[in-house]
């Protein structure tokens, strides 16, 4: 078969690379930490389940979808969900048997409106609250904000509150491995630190 007889658009891989990069991805992680590859790298439920991935993220309701119906059964859509058409097809969506689904807040009005949608299909979803990395797009920028965030999902009838979530792209994009861990630690690291440590307090002391 040559390149030409391809039809595009078509996902083209080069599966010994493939599996090596993926080798060493676990690797570099050494057990310290879960891996939870992203929907919109992949692009490919089928990828997904070929390198044995269950754990994904998602950005978008329908790339959720396609994650699940492709055999992963742990999603966690990192986006902060607007529109009642939406959260009711997550809502449907976490009714899938097996299934473990999540998705991120950062504001009240979003954990309401995401706990009646699980009310009306009997359905819980992990709510993950979205600390803001630096880049002030998303998520809440005070340790106290975080925490009340994370009261008001464990009051919730129907969300669990499944930890904090932030992420920076721009740093990314940093060439300098030591100025790239650098800017991790002093921004990302450093605010979910903070708001992890007050939540923490905060049950010590409810205990």
């Amino acid at each position: 078969m040559l390149i030409t007889d391809v039809v595009t658009p078509a996902l083209v891989l080069d599966l010994a690379r493939t599996q090596r990069n993926a080798a060493a991805m676990v690797a570099a992680v050494g057990g310290r930490a879960a891996i939870r590859t992203h929907g919109k790298a992949l692009k490919s439920s089928a990828l997904a389940r070929y390198l044995g991935l269950k754990h994904v993220c998602a950005q978008t309701v329908v790339e959720a979808e396609c994650m699940v119906r492709g055999g992963c059964t742990d999603v966690l859509l990192t986006n902060q969900l607007v529109g009642k058409d939406k959260l009711q097809r997550l809502a449907l969506l976490a009714a899938t048997p097996s299934l473990r689904l999540g998705v991120l807040v950062d504001s009240r009005c979003q954990i309401e409106a995401l706990s009646a949608a699980a009310e009306t299909r009997g359905v819980e979803i992990d709510a993950y609250v979205e600390v803001d990395a630096g880049q002030n797009r998303c998520g809440v920028s005070a340790p106290e904000a975080a925490l009340a965030l994370a009261s008001a999902i464990s009051a919730s009838g129907r969300l669990r509150f499944g930890g904090l979530h932030c992420y920076h792209g721009g740093i990314q994009h940093v060439r300098s491995a030591e100025e790239r861990r650098r800017r991790v630690l002093e921004g990302p690291v450093a605010r979910a630190a903070a708001a992890a440590a007050l939540i923490a307090w905060a049950a010590l002391a409810r205990a």
